[in-house]
């Protein structure tokens, strides 16, 4: 593919440097005009030197000095004989090279008769041999730019060849295969290479996250059904479980664990493969209506003023900071508040804080793995999938944006999702009336 097109650049460019000089060649032409050309030149020349021996003919000195100077001016051989061939003036002989071709003019009186012929012999200038001098350098300066076009199609297809290379890798499934990105990629070539490496490093990044997810999904799911499977032994054989419990509830409580779990996979797989649906949503009814579906007292949201707007899918962010806000109360303390503020760069902060013990130390970060159901060190895990904060932090980060933990120095755990703001003037939510909250809550509820 690479030598095809190299090929194909190659003769392009020669086309066009033949077609360039055609088409200035016939511009100069037509702009120098008839009474331009060689043989008009030729005539001017010789009435010229005619004319003055006309003048200076009867003056043997003056008609003498006159061929000197024209030999030197002109650069040319100048030989003048009378009626009967005699030479009665001469230029010395040009040092300029060897006498060529010989133009011929009559010298008349202002009466009209012949007084005699002035000969002109071309040295320096050979003027016949324009038209091929400027043909020779024509076609030596086409191929000159020939070499080069070669040096510089040659260094257009290299990239491309590399690009198709890594490309046919990438797509063979070597997903570690990346472009060579060096100086000698400028420009639009560059950033094409820079855009394929980046697609390459989320793709293997994907690939390896969705093989990761499915081993873990493998492996959580296979707790859950061994359990029904024995479950339903149980309830064959009428035997109850630990305490009195009946088997048909405990198996009810594992497909409701493995129904959670399918879920949280659907909305990964949606958050992947799924463009997102952004529009300019309120802080205030966005925490509010998570507060209300969470059951949450009154007076637990907080918008600060001079919060922006949001920008985000208003189904994604429901279940971001629903799953949030599960989290805490399954492992915070009894009080639960929303709090939205304004960053310094202009994004937009949703807080989730609780009063709880707070996270233990180094875990601040572990609580984002998937799958990662435990709290404190020593702690039972919880039931659960332990999805939700991996998913929250996969939702931040599909904005733009990102998601951290921290305990609060008052006490307890404090979770924060910054979000971008939407392109538009900052409000302050507080002086915003209910119209507003109430035009953005149906968005969000609806997409819940």
């Amino acid at each position: 593919m690479g030598a095809r097109l190299h090929r194909k650049l190659f003769a392009w460019f020669g086309v066009a440097i033949v077609m360039t000089m055609l088409t200035v060649s016939m511009s100069m032409r037509a702009l120098s005009g008839p009474g331009h050309s060689l043989d008009a030149e030729r005539s001017r020349v010789e009435r010229f030197v005619s004319h003055g021996f006309a003048r200076t003919w009867a003056d043997p000195v003056e008609r003498q000095a006159l061929a000197r100077s024209y030999g030197e001016d002109l650069g040319v051989t100048v030989s003048v004989t009378d009626r009967s061939g005699a030479v009665v003036a001469q230029s010395p002989t040009w040092a300029g090279g060897a006498c060529g071709p010989t133009w011929t003019s009559a010298i008349r009186s202002p009466d009209g008769a012949q007084l005699g012929t002035v000969h002109i012999c071309l040295s320096r200038f050979a003027w016949h041999a324009v038209p091929w001098r400027t043909l020779v350098t024509l076609v030596a300066a086409g191929l000159v730019l020939w070499g080069i076009s070669n040096k510089v199609a040659r260094r257009l297809v290299k990239p491309i060849e590399e690009l198709t290379r890594v490309a046919q890798d990438l797509g063979n499934g070597d997903l570690s295969r990346r472009a060579c990105l060096c100086h000698t990629n400028p420009g639009e070539v560059g950033e094409l290479t820079r855009a394929i490496n980046e697609m390459a490093s989320r793709i293997e990044r994907q690939v390896k996250e969705q093989r990761e997810l499915l081993a873990a999904v493998s492996h959580e799911m296979r707790t859950p059904l061994a359990r029904i499977r024995l479950l339903t032994e149980f309830a064959r054989d009428g035997v109850s479980v630990g305490e009195g419990r009946d088997p048909l509830d405990e198996i009810e409580s594992e497909v409701v664990e493995m129904d959670s779990l399918v879920g949280e996979l659907l909305a990964s797989a949606r958050l992947e493969f799924s463009a997102l649906q952004r529009r300019p949503l309120s802080p205030r009814a966005v925490i509010e209506r998570a507060a209300e579906r969470a059951s949450l007292p009154a007076g637990c949201t907080r918008v600060e003023p001079g919060t922006p707007m949001l920008d985000a899918d208003p189904t994604l962010i429901a279940r971001a900071i629903g799953a949030l806000l599960d989290n805490a109360r399954k492992y915070g303390g009894p009080r639960v508040c929303i709090v939205a503020r304004a960053e310094r760069d202009g994004r937009v902060a949703v807080c989730i804080e609780d009063d709880g013990e707070g996270f233990a130390p180094g875990y601040e970060e572990r609580v984002f793995e998937p799958f990662n159901r435990g709290n404190r060190e020593g702690e039972v895990e919880a039931r659960g999938v332990g999805l939700g904060l991996a998913l929250v932090r996969r939702i931040a980060e599909a904005h733009g944006g990102k998601a951290y933990a921290e305990n609060r120095p008052e006490g307890g755990a404090r979770v924060t999702l910054i979000l971008p703001a939407a392109s538009i003037s900052a409000l302050d939510v507080s002086d915003r009336s209910k119209d507003s909250a109430s035009l953005a809550a149906p968005s969000v509820a609806a997409a819940e």
